[in-house]
């Protein structure tokens, strides 16, 4: 039966050591990102190995939405800042977790964590972990130092870049040993299996240079843009495809106008099928100048492409420099584009270099091994 009060079912978790538990991801951001695939594809892997799972997101948010259609009991609740000192929030939370008898949250971002970290301490939720996705350091203030030491038992970052940024203001008031990384994984036959759909045209020996993902600031389109206008100016023959919609749509439209490359680079808008896209480019750009862990370059390297990206964050984690992409120092456009003219004009590297980064999504991103770390991480043996 579901509680009208919670808009989630009152069926009862486990909580015992060698049995399923019952799990809530908690992500109430509005939009839909990495942080977000994250929280809906483990959530759906944890249901199927058994455990019984709860998503907690934002009101007609994307993650809410696909939650549901995924078949996930979800509930929303929207938060802001201040979200901690209201005293309804707080009890509308720990009343979903105590209906559910969460043995286990997952919180996303500091909203999340400060108001949903109270609440399941009021709730007696026993694990109460942080996924720290972000690669920004953190304000050594007071409400920080407190959520870190006693509102959470686990804090987990998405890559040793993340985690070193996490750790970085804290001067001690978060030790190292607290933190642990588990980075992302791709369902790689998930990934296989999906038949490619034509995301776009392309004519023969035409080289499709490729990016996927939010138009803001963070993506560092513009760097793109300008790496299009060096290439067009040196005669090169290419497109560059810009997957994804934003609050800077109208500025990179003006931007690809004064750079004189209308003609070269397309903005394709949201696409669905990431996968398909991957598969239909042949060299993946990212000009983000931060990440807290590069997905979309384990997806292109899961369709067997090479990627060109800053030598910033976590991309060394994922990227081989010279053997599956390339790194190129920070906001360092001439060198990037003297990368992708590169693979551009050598089709043998690009293939090379494709399949290199194939192996590596195989080695080291599987998502399987992922949950099964997350699994060790959250029970240790007891699974």
């Amino acid at each position: 039966m579901t509680n009208p009060a919670t808009g989630i079912s009152d069926r009862p978790g486990t909580g015992r050591a060698a049995e399923p538990r019952t799990v809530c991801f908690f992500n109430t951001t509005p939009f839909w990102g990495g942080g977000e695939k994250w929280h809906l594809e483990t959530a759906v892997r944890f249901r199927d190995r058994g455990h019984r799972v709860v998503v907690v997101a934002s009101p007609d948010s994307p993650l809410l939405e696909r939650a549901r259609a995924a078949g996930l009991e979800a509930a929303g609740v929207r938060l802001g800042s201040l979200s901690a000192l209201n005293p309804r929030t707080l009890w509308k939370l720990t009343r979903i977790f105590r209906a559910s008898r969460i043995d286990a949250v997952i919180f996303n971002g500091p909203h999340d964590v400060k108001a949903g970290g109270l609440a399941a301490i009021l709730a007696g939720v026993p694990q109460r972990i942080y996924r720290r996705g972000l690669a920004l350091p953190v304000a050594n203030r007071w409400l920080n130092r407190f959520t870190f030491r006693r509102a959470l038992t686990h804090i987990l970052a998405n890559s040793e870049a993340t985690k070193r940024t996490l750790l970085q203001n804290l001067n001690g008031a978060l030790p190292e040993g607290r933190v642990g990384v588990i980075y992302n994984g791709i369902d790689l036959e998930e990934f296989d299996a999906r038949p490619t759909e034509p995301v776009f045209e392309r004519t023969d020996g035409e080289v499709i240079l490729g990016n996927a993902g939010r138009l803001t600031e963070q993506k560092g389109q513009d760097f793109l843009l300008q790496v299009a206008e060096r290439l067009d100016g040196d005669g090169v023959r290419f497109r560059l495809m810009i997957a994804g919609e934003g609050e800077l749509e109208a500025t990179l439209r003006g931007r690809m106008t004064e750079l004189g490359v209308e003609d070269r680079v397309e903005l394709l808008g949201f696409v669905d099928d990431v996968p398909s896209f991957l598969r239909g480019i042949d060299v993946f750009l990212l000009g983000s100048l931060w990440e807290g862990f590069g997905y979309v370059i384990a997806e292109a390297n899961a369709a067997g492409k090479p990627v060109v990206a800053f030598d910033v964050n976590s991309n060394p984690e994922s990227i081989e420099d010279g053997k599956t992409g390339f790194l190129v120092p920070a906001a360092d456009v001439e060198t990037f584009a003297e990368r992708v003219r590169t693979l551009i004009e050598d089709a043998d590297l690009r293939r090379a270099m494709g399949r290199a980064a194939r192996e590596r999504v195989e080695q080291r991103f599987r998502m399987a091994d992922k949950v099964d770390e997350l699994e060790r991480y959250l029970w240790g043996s007891a699974q």
